[in-house]
């Protein structure tokens, strides 16, 4: 028997006991602990103490209560969970990798995996292929589907100053490279605070949360240049109106809004020049219109080949993002 204390950032401790008879408590707990920290915006914290292998021929999620709405959690099987505390650390919510393989039947598992080191990972946690959306959307509160039933925008947040943030964009996998600029960072309240024209005027704006969150093409901006150039991102938390567009100055061009371009921006002064700068505004314009026609592609043929709708997501993380 161990005991283990599953801790979600900074929210009460999740006590849980793991034996022979405790499993599904066990796997609830550890599930409802993931998808807390994923909404607090906190890394999942733990002590296992010891390696944990736990399989399940079903498992029946609770219902999640979000705002005054309340989801059905749905019911997985065939499900495994893998802990290897020799490669524990924080699992940040949006570092994690999907992994597929063919089992007896002829059939898909699905893995969804944490903790990457080397070639191994602190938590594996598999169901079958037709319930792995039950799964993804307990936790993250979206649905993720095949990849390549997909169109997966990735931002990841690599350098910020007190007027800017710089990131590395890439979209399906790297089809489509490149670079972004977003407002500075801020703390996790400020980056649900709405920017106005008196706090942008005092640099006080920031950008928003990093997170997994659905888009779509922007066709409704009250500016007629906006429309069918850039992407509008859905849910943000505390925001309204955010979209991938172009600009070359988030000082400047952003509310909150992410910045699309080409080269990478890293080395513009914060007082430099439309002309000093790595980037153009109508390149960027370019680059963004460029992203809009794959996503409106890519829509067409996932619905026309899968029959399938919301499929485009964004990922935006921090990884090994450095301070100027």
């Amino acid at each position: 028997k161990i005991i283990t204390t599953l801790k979600t950032g900074e929210t009460d401790a999740c006590p849980a006991v793991f034996d022979r008879e405790a499993k599904e408590d066990f796997a609830i707990e550890l599930l409802r602990a993931l998808r807390l920290s994923h909404k607090n915006n906190q890394p999942f914290k733990h002590d296992f103490g010891d390696n944990v292998s736990i399989s399940l021929s079903s498992l029946t999620l609770p219902d999640v209560k979000d705002s005054a709405n309340i989801k059905k959690g749905g019911k997985l099987t065939d499900v495994e969970i893998m802990v290897d505390v020799q490669s524990l650390s924080d699992i940040h919510l949006n570092e994690y990798e999907l992994q597929e393989e063919r089992n007896y039947l002829s059939k898909n598992d699905k893995y969804l995996c944490f903790g990457k080191n080397d070639d191994k990972y602190a938590l594996k946690i598999k169901t079958n292929e037709d319930c792995f959306d039950v799964l993804f959307e307990y936790i993250y509160g979206v649905t993720v589907k095949d990849p390549d039933h997909m169109i997966t925008i990735r931002l990841n947040r690599i350098r910020n100053n007190q007027h800017r943030t710089v990131g590395e964009l890439s979209v399906d996998n790297g089809t489509i490279r490149g670079y972004t600029l977003e407002l500075p960072k801020g703390t996790d309240s400020e980056c649900q605070n709405t920017c106005t024209d008196e706090k942008k005027a005092q640099n006080e704006c920031k950008r928003i949360l990093s997170g997994v969150y659905n888009f779509e093409i922007n066709t409704t901006s009250s500016r007629a240049d906006r429309n069918n150039t850039s992407l509008r991102l859905r849910d943000i938390p505390g925001r309204i109106g955010i979209l991938i567009h172009n600009g070359v100055n988030a000082r400047i061009w952003s509310m909150g809004c992410i910045l699309a371009m080409r080269h990478n921006p890293v080395n513009d002064s914060d007082n430099a020049t439309a002309s000093q700068r790595a980037n153009q505004d109508d390149d960027s314009l370019d680059f963004c219109t460029e992203i809009v026609e794959h996503v409106r592609r890519r829509v067409i043929e996932i619905n026309q080949k899968y029959n399938v709708q919301n499929v485009e997501i964004i990922i935006i993380t921090e990884n090994n993002e450095t301070n100027d």
